[in-house]
Parts: structure tokens; C-alpha cells; sequence
């Protein structure tokens, strides 16, 4: 019987639909605060590698936490009631196997409770790729995944 359920696992996982999906994924988390938002960008750095960004970013390869908080801001909005945040980039760090920024926007979110976010990234180096926007504030964290086909989020919060 174990080798019957061996067998079956490793079937599922070896079939064309089970590895149709890389996941492929990067998370955005979004520290809210009244007045400030922290984004924390995390990816996998052998994911990142793959897409081509040295043809969009001069100095890539000596730069990369600015050209991805670049292409971070250009490829997605973040707006907090009818006011579009710009984010700046904080820091930026190894962890393990992943890359990690952290870029801050600041003002007075205290006066609404609604969170918008489009976010566009990496679609147009994978269209399977997927992005986890998880919030967290006072009231807990809440997990989102945005898609080719879905990339827009609008919650109050």
C-alpha cells in the first residue's frame, strides 16, 4: 500500500499540470501605519535572475535594490483614499535564498479606509507569475494573490 501511494504521489507531481505552474512568486507586504506604509519586496534571487533587467536598468548588477524600487513604483500603485503614495526605497538585503527591499511612503493615513493597489510587476517577463500583496495593520494581516488576469485590489481596511 505505501508504494501504491508513493507511486501516486509522484505521478501527480510529475504530471504536465502540476509543473504547468513554476511558482513563480513575489511578496509585497504592506506595513500600515496612520503615518507611514512599509512595503517589504521579497523574491527568491534565482526568480529574480531570470528576468531581464539589466536591459532596463543601467548598472544592474551594481545597483539592483534601486532598479527594482524603480520598476517597483513604474509598475504599480499603491493609493490610500483618493491619494496615490510614492514609496522610496529604505534598504535592501540578502536573506537566504531571497532578495528583500524595504521602501516607505509617508503622510496622514488616518483619514480613510480605503486601500487600493494595481500592481503589474513581472507579468511581462512570465504571465503565470503571481504577486502575494499581504497587509498588516493593528487590526491583522490579510493575504491577497494577484495574477495576470486579476491585478487590482481595492478593501477597506
Amino acid at each position: 500500500m505505501k508504494y501504491l501511494l508513493s507511486l501516486l504521489s509522484l505521478m501527480i507531481l510529475c504530471s504536465p499540470q502540476a509543473s504547468a505552474h513554476g511558482g513563480h512568486t513575489a511578496t509585497f507586504g504592506y506595513h500600515l501605519g496612520k503615518q507611514k506604509i512599509v512595503l517589504e519586496f521579497r523574491m527568491e534571487q534565482s526568480v529574480l535572475h531570470h528576468f531581464d533587467f539589466a536591459s532596463q536598468c543601467e548598472n544592474y548588477q551594481s545597483a539592483t535594490a534601486l532598479c527594482l524600487a524603480n520598476y517597483i513604483q513604474a509598475h504599480s500603485q499603491v493609493a490610500f483614499g483618493e491619494e496615490t503614495l510614492t514609496f522610496e526605497l529604505s534598504d535592501a538585503k540578502k536573506d537566504g535564498h531571497h532578495f528583500v527591499i524595504r521602501m516607505v511612503a509617508t503622510g496622514d493615513f488616518s483619514s480613510s479606509d480605503q486601500l487600493r493597489i494595481q500592481n503589474d510587476c513581472f507579468f511581462e517577463f512570465d504571465p503565470s507569475f503571481e504577486n502575494r500583496v499581504v497587509l498588516m495593520s493593528t487590526y491583522g494581516r490579510d493575504s491577497y494573490l494577484l495574477t495576470h488576469k486579476k491585478r487590482k485590489l481595492s478593501i477597506r481596511i
